[in-house]
């Protein structure tokens, strides 16, 4: 369980797996007081990012995320599935402001899922995405998108 007074979490570099972040997802709904939460670096597939996701739908404390990779390791790879869980926390989360996906392969087909749950969102002000394997027309979509 997380503590009820901890408000930054950083537990990069620690090769979380999918078991791991289903355990920190359900322990989220309980916390009142994190801010931040960095799980870069660790190895976090499509499921587990899809969990994590799913989880952050009940958390209202949480304005960063960081799930990205150190260009090293890029262990973290959320895939479609997670890019979905993630298109929908954005469309119906709106304390989230900061997110990182740096270097997790997301690819243009990735990155189009995730861009329509920014068309709802009104809260992030701070989006990562680089090194995902992004072409030059999915660039022009996300400057023209709003």
């Amino acid at each position: 369980m997380i503590s009820s007074k901890l408000v930054i979490l950083n537990l990069s570099f620690n090769n979380l797996g999918n078991e791991s972040i289903d355990i920190i997802s359900n322990s989220l709904s309980k916390s009142s007081s994190l801010l931040s939460l960095d799980l870069s670096s660790n190895n976090i597939q499509s499921e587990g990012a899809s969990n994590l996701f799913k989880s952050l739908l009940n958390s209202s404390t949480i304005t960063h995320l960081n799930i990205s990779n150190n260009g090293e390791t890029q262990k973290n790879h959320i895939g479609i599935k997670g890019a979905i869980s993630l298109k929908y926390l954005l469309e119906n989360n709106c304390i989230l402001s900061i997110l990182n996906i740096a270097d997790n392969l997301i690819g243009n087909d990735g990155f189009q899922i995730i861009c329509g749950g920014l068309d709802f969102n009104n809260s992030i002000i701070s989006l990562d995405i680089s090194n995902n394997n992004l072409s030059n027309n999915t660039f022009f979509n996300l400057c023209i998108h709003k």
